[in-house]
């Protein structure tokens, strides 16, 4: 990932990695909710494939919507 800040965005090394770690610090505490999240759904009696299945897809709903938010932005 840092190769395609520095060559495919155009930012230096130093950046690049700043930008790097603060994915990874961003996914650290994103992962454990989610796994709450669905540890939460699964306890309640919600079948697995279900509260993965729907979970996910409403993260990628979610993460396409803020996509379309920031080239719109941008």
């Amino acid at each position: 990932m840092p190769a395609h800040f520095e060559r495919g965005l155009g930012y230096d090394g130093i950046v690049s990695g700043r930008l790097y770690a603060l994915v990874i610090a961003m996914m650290i505490p994103l992962g454990i909710s989610l796994a709450w999240g669905l540890e939460r759904l699964l306890r309640k009696g919600v079948p697995s494939r279900a509260t993965r299945g729907r979970y996910l897809s409403a993260l990628i709903v979610v993460a396409g919507g803020q996509e379309c938010c920031f080239r719109h932005c941008m």
